[in-house]
């Protein structure tokens, strides 16, 4: 633990030496000391987190257009200084994502799992919290900046619904509703993937894994997943806006689609992210 603590502060350092005056939106480390035996890390301080601030404001209908539109720019400003220092959050979802006092502002925080791209990291299917984990997790494939597009899309579809957009209940649901959302997997992308026989036939058709509700067994069948997507995103968001917000939910909507590509190599970049017309001035 206390080798994951030091390498969490080293990636700090490296940030906040590249961001002095904390304009890209990561949380400021201020010092470590240890006490009894633990090393413990003093941050700037802040309010809230994104999960408290949607339970107090937002709980089941979401946060204003306004302020997902500002989150959302602070969120991909961080993620532009992670890529520049070669840093890969994984973990981004609204628990570390913290909020100033004034609530204008986010910063990103808790980089006990980040790691940078020098390093050789072991494939794991349970990187990321379960809602916010990209496919290219669940099915193995090598990460990269892309993982944490797709945990901050997660992030802005659930802070403008107050609904998780892909509650999957294990990694094998997750699979199914990201095909639910995005259509079927390539067999090319199946093909690379290294956990693909815990989800995959020979023929590469899906196989779902549910749980018989009375025997609590678990009970495999194979399922034909339609080349087109059979849910779709935009509804909900169209749902949730207000009259005055439909043409910024669409255009949420339209970067979620983006965000949302299961190949990790087509999904937008960052710099093309933050070059959205989401953000342009109305």
């Amino acid at each position: 633990m206390l080798r994951a603590g030091q390498k969490e502060i080293a990636i700090l350092r490296k940030l906040n030496e590249t961001d002095p005056q904390g304009k890209r939106h990561c949380v400021k480390f201020l010092e470590s000391f240890q006490h009894k035996g633990h090393l413990c890390l003093v941050f700037e301080c802040l309010d809230v987190n994104l999960r408290e601030l949607l339970s107090k404001y937002g709980s089941g209908r979401g946060i204003s257009m306004q302020g997902v539109r500002i989150y959302a720019s602070q969120m991909l400003s961080a993620l532009y200084l992670l890529q520049k220092n070669k840093v890969i959050h994984a973990d981004i979802k609204p628990d570390n994502i913290m909020v100033t006092k004034t609530k204008n502002a986010i910063k990103l925080g808790d980089f006990g799992s980040a790691f940078t791209t020098d390093e050789n990291m072991d494939v794991t299917p349970y990187l990321v919290s379960r809602f916010y984990r990209a496919p290219e997790i669940v099915l193995g494939l090598p990460y990269g900046h892309p993982l944490d597009i797709w945990s901050v899309g997660c992030c802005l579809f659930e802070l403008y619904t107050g609904k998780i957009a892909f509650p999957g209940r294990s990694n094998n649901e997750m699979l199914k509703l990201f095909q639910e959302v995005c259509g079927a997997i390539p067999n090319k992308l199946i093909r690379k993937a290294q956990f693909r026989e815990n989800h995959y036939d020979s023929s590469f058709r899906f196989i779902q894994r549910d749980i018989d509700p009375v025997s609590k067994a678990e009970v495999e069948r194979v399922v034909n997943v339609p080349q087109r997507p059979a849910r779709d995103l935009k509804d909900a968001m169209l749902a949730a806006a207000e009259p005055s917000e439909k043409k910024h939910a669409a255009l949420l909507s339209d970067l979620l689609d983006k965000m949302f590509v299961v190949d990790p190599s087509r999904r937008i970049s960052v710099m093309n992210a933050l070059k959205h017309d989401l953000f342009k001035p109305s």
